[in-house]
């Protein structure tokens, strides 16, 4: 049984085993999902895969379109709904009314 604990002494500490704990779910997720969905994970799998022959470059073009565009979805919904509720994101105040967003 494996067990990751931010309870730490150091900041070194800290940061190792947010990483062990982040490598351990990615890899996790490719074990499970690989078989199903091939295990595209982002642009750079695909490239990857599309180098090394294993899926043609039409196909390859299409995932890194829909990885993208996904992407930006979630980004766009994620503003969305930080704006809606006020939170300043990266020291900028944003606001959104009926007309648009605004920024200060």
């Amino acid at each position: 049984m494996l067990s990751v604990s931010t309870a730490a002494t150091s900041d070194y500490a800290v940061q190792t085993h947010s990483a062990a704990a982040a490598g351990l779910a990615a890899a996790m997720l490719a074990a499970c999902f690989g078989s199903v969905s091939g295990g595209h994970a982002n642009p750079a799998v695909t490239c990857a895969l599309a180098l090394a022959q294993a899926i043609s470059p039409l196909r390859a073009a299409l995932y890194i379109c829909a990885q993208c565009g996904g992407a930006i979805a979630g980004a766009a919904l994620v503003l969305g709904v930080l704006v809606r509720n006020g939170v300043p994101i990266g020291g900028i105040n944003f606001r959104a009314d009926r007309r648009g967003f605004s920024f200060s």
